[in-house]
């Protein structure tokens, strides 16, 4: 019996042979289910997962080393700064010394009366975006817009935008006046009163900016808002 091989792999029988006995070859066929390399899926999940953890804590490292600062990001916890930053953002930060502005003063901060003078804007406003925290007040730090900057003893009132010194007529009407230090008059975007109008800390020195914000990232901090239990309604 003569058999033809087309090569293919396949071996036909002769078709003028009588026998049924002898058997067709198949070519081996490889399985769906290794990858065609001998991998298995999970293992090719593992693989590409440690890849992408790997790249993230490459990015994350380079973003501190160029941010200055760690962490590199802030999540805000709440409203005070919107529309321009909303909570739940991740707001990307710097060290106060780092990509500084032209018009910066000595902490590397355009404040809103000087911005506005120069059209300096940082995420949709005239003024300085920093993250700060007043030694003599409890709880997380503020991420607010730096407005202008007082001397210890100033008398800020005429100074300052009538509408946001919650009603109050001369200095003494005002907290935080004059001046009990230097520093900077600081409100959240979003807030109608300036922070030390109303009592919430004594005028930013330039040794409690943490941080400087330089790009928003919307919505990327809701989760752990939620799931830290920092989220303020």
């Amino acid at each position: 019996m003569s058999q033809d091989d087309d090569g293919s792999g396949f071996v036909y029988p002769d078709p003028d042979s009588d026998s049924e006995s002898e058997a067709i070859e198949y070519p081996e066929m490889e399985s769906p289910t290794d990858g065609g390399g001998g991998k298995s899926t999970i293992g090719l999940w593992i693989r590409d997962g440690s890849l992408g953890f790997g790249i993230v804590i490459v990015g994350l490292l380079l973003l501190t080393v160029a941010a200055g600062v760690w962490p590199p990001m802030t999540v805000v916890e709440s409203g005070s700064m919107e529309p321009n930053i909303n909570q739940g953002d991740m707001t990307i930060v710097s060290a106060p010394d780092r990509f500084v502005n032209e018009n910066a003063d000595e902490n590397g901060v355009v404040t809103h009366d000087f911005a506005v003078q120069e059209g300096v804007e940082n995420l949709g406003g005239y003024g300085t975006v920093i993250v700060f925290q007043d030694p003599q007040t409890n709880g997380p730090a503020t991420i607010h817009r730096a407005m202008f900057h007082v001397e210890e003893g100033e008398d800020w009132f005429e100074r300052a935008n009538e509408s946001f010194l919650h009603g109050a007529t001369s200095c003494s009407d005002l907290r935080n006046c004059p001046a009990p230090n230097a520093g900077y008059i600081t409100k959240g975007d979003n807030n109608p009163y300036y922070d030390q109008a109303i009592g919430l800390s004594r005028p930013i020195d330039g040794d409690w900016i943490s941080s400087v914000a330089r790009a928003d990232v919307p919505y990327v901090g809701w989760i752990r808002l939620i799931f830290s239990g920092r989220l303020i309604v």
